[in-house]
């Protein structure tokens, strides 16, 4: 009996362990889905200002969704944005957004089939290694505001 006493207590430790995992994984779906399912766009660019990641609400406002194999992972960053917003978004945004963690602000997006301006409400934050504490990737979250936009020039005139 005393020798399976540090048996039993050792299933118990890993049968913990694995129901942590188990919980930890979940959380991670979880949180997947969430990220999938939000009507905002949401993406991940590397500190090489290459888009890793786009959720398809992102790839429909933008007018990717059927070009995303095309598309693919890699795509600067700076496609993504007007012509006349690039200089900014490349000089002071992403600057500050790595000076300072994060940026928030309003940004022109471009959608890829007509061209044209799409306003968000963008708000960019710095992702770090946990290690090292150096700089990996930006995450960027955009809400769209070009109806809210068009609509409150409508009124102005």
């Amino acid at each position: 009996l005393a020798r399976l006493a540090p048996v039993i207590e050792r299933e118990l430790r890993e049968s913990a362990r694995r129901t942590e995992l188990r919980k930890a994984e979940e959380e991670r779906q979880n949180l997947i889905a969430a990220v999938e399912n939000i009507q905002d766009l949401v993406c991940m660019v590397d500190t090489e200002r290459r888009v890793s990641y786009m959720n398809a609400a992102g790839l429909q406002l933008l007018g990717l969704e059927d070009h995303a194999p095309a598309f693919g992972p890699g795509l600067p960053l700076e496609d993504l944005f007007t012509p006349l917003e690039r200089g900014r978004v490349l000089e002071a945004v992403l600057p500050t957004a790595l000076q300072q963690g994060h940026w928030a602000g309003e940004l022109q997006f471009r959608h890829l089939s007509d061209d044209g301006p799409r306003w968000m409400d963008t708000k960019i934050v710095l992702i770090r290694e946990r290690e090292s504490d150096a700089p990996k990737a930006f995450a960027i979250v955009s809400r769209d505001l070009t109806e809210r936009k068009r609509f409150e020039r409508t009124l102005q005139e």
